[in-house]
């Protein structure tokens, strides 16, 4: 029976690869996941641009472009108040390159289940904390399409936002997880190409984000 279960498993396991579109050698596949409404979809289109080309494969959403032409960005089904692991097993996150997990203003119960689960089963993550344009900034608004934010102001809310996740921690072992504070907006106008002034920590996210799919294509 074990032996007709591993065969199964394997089957499956390729079977997916295929249906999904994953190409494990030619990109750096990076799955985001995360509750509902945490803005995985806005800060994946935001990293990407206008221009990003987009398939869909069993409630999976991919996401490709050409100013990350080695990276395939995974919107993965939301998660839902529940059992980590077998999210992880339904999903095959295990076959993904890098796992980022997009939390809601506070780090709650699911987000520590999910980058847990990644930790152990020795998966790369990243807690990425999006919208941050959200919270109650001075000096700090769009209007006219023009972004305005006092930087002072929004480093000051990154080094509060820190102290609140690391207090919010209850598994020391996820102490080390890098974590980033991030706007989707900024990426919206042009942080996504390196290129423009940052607010939070959008470009340094990117380049964690570059570096750790570089290493993967340095070592194959």
């Amino acid at each position: 029976m074990g032996i007709f279960t591993c065969i199964y498993g394997i089957s499956k396991f390729i079977g997916w690869l295929t249906t999904k579109g994953i190409h494990k050698k030619e990109k750096f596949n990076v799955a985001f996941i995360g509750r509902g409404g945490t803005g995985k979809t806005h800060l994946i289109k935001g990293i990407f641009g206008k221009e990003a080309r987009i398939e869909e494969f069993e409630g999976c959403i991919k996401y490709e472009g050409s100013t990350y032409s080695n990276i395939s960005a995974w919107e993965m089904p939301k998660f839902v108040h529940g059992n980590a692991v077998k999210y992880y097993e339904e999903n095959q996150l295990v076959i993904f390159d890098l796992i980022i997990v997009v939390s809601q203003a506070t780090l709650g119960t699911d987000e520590e289940k999910l980058l847990f689960e990644a930790k152990k089963q020795k998966l790369p993550v990243i807690l990425v904390r999006s919208k941050c344009d959200n919270d109650d900034l001075e000096n700090f608004k769009i209007v006219k399409n023009t972004f305005n934010v006092n930087q002072e102001a929004a480093l000051k809310l990154v080094r509060h936002l820190t102290t609140k996740f690391e207090e919010s921690l209850t598994f020391s072992q996820l102490s080390n997880i890098p974590t980033f504070f991030v706007s989707a907006v900024a990426f919206q106008k042009g942080v996504g190409n390196l290129q423009q002034h940052t607010y939070f920590q959008e470009r340094e996210f990117l380049h964690c984000l570059k570096e750790t799919a570089a290493k993967k294509f340095y070592y194959y």
